[in-house]
């Protein structure tokens, strides 16, 4: 796996613009703090499911009974209510990406770092993923409706893309493997955000798989460090360039949010406002 660092935009985008397999198909994911793993919320070790064998479909279940009111029309599957779910912060087994790398540069910078283990001036670097994807190496929103089909998927156990079945009425059948999803545009953070998932299965220990200690994955993986000190500055030029929290969430949320950072000094700002 290939790192790189980048200390403003043009550096950044330098890296993405001569990096030989950035295209049409690469995703990205930004990370407040470099330290953070490739692995879903689900799998974090605050997160504890109930002593249920289906868990997370007693949750998704609850949460498809109780969204009904606020949405305009149903969804078809659980592939779109996982998606709809995360993007509200639910924890589930969807890792979020997107095809915007300016998307997920913000989400790496969009606030001053804070980890319970460390102190704020020992988190040097932020960080920016980019994960290539091979051409056909995806679970299409046109696809999800189909019973069964065959796609190579990256498999944990034999280290290879391998041709593997699975039924796609359910993103929960998927194991020993990460299936990359991308998803049907039904919600406006989806659209704006311009959002995929990785899918995490579960291995032979019922542990959720972590996508950079994949072999399979590694060679597909770069990672950008995003210095701390620099946050502020890239976060303020990324507003001039129009990627703020109201472009990325487009509904009530993001415009307080965007209106109150807009009108207020975040901690690493103090001293340059």
């Amino acid at each position: 796996m290939k790192i790189e660092t980048a200390n403003n935009i043009s550096e950044f985008i330098k890296i993405i613009e001569t990096h030989e397999f950035v295209n049409d198909d690469t995703l990205f994911r930004g990370h407040n703090i470099s330290d953070w793993k490739l692995e879903p919320k689900i799998a974090r070790s605050e997160f504890h499911l109930r002593r249920h064998n289906d868990s997370e479909e007693r949750m998704i279940e609850t949460f498809k009974r109780h969204s009904k009111q606020f949405l305009s029309k149903d969804l078809n599957n659980y592939w779109d209510y996982l998606a709809l779910a995360q993007h509200y912060g639910m924890s589930t087994r969807l890792l979020d990406w997107t095809k915007n790398p300016l998307a997920a540069l913000w989400f790496c910078v969009n606030k001053k770092p804070i980890c319970v283990n460390k102190k704020p001036n020992e988190i040097e670097f932020g960080s920016v993923w980019i994960l290539k994807v091979e051409d056909g190496y995806f679970l299409k929103a046109s696809e999800i409706d189909s019973e069964i089909k065959r796609r190579p998927t990256y498999s944990a156990t034999l280290y290879e893309a391998t041709l593997t079945s699975y039924k796609y009425e359910s993103p929960f059948n998927i194991e020993n493997s990460i299936v990359i999803y991308q998803p049907h545009l039904f919600d406006n953070r989806i659209i704006n955000q311009n959002g995929w998932f990785t899918v995490h299965g579960i291995d032979e220990n019922k542990q959720f798989i972590e996508l950079s200690t994949e072999e399979s994955f590694r060679d597909k993986l770069v990672k950008i460090l995003i210095p701390t000190n620099c946050f502020s500055k890239i976060r303020e030029t990324l507003d001039t360039l129009g990627i703020n929290q109201l472009t990325l969430f487009p509904d009530l949320e993001g415009a307080a949010t965007y209106s109150e950072w807009l009108h207020t000094t975040l901690d690493d700002e103090r001293n340059e406002k």
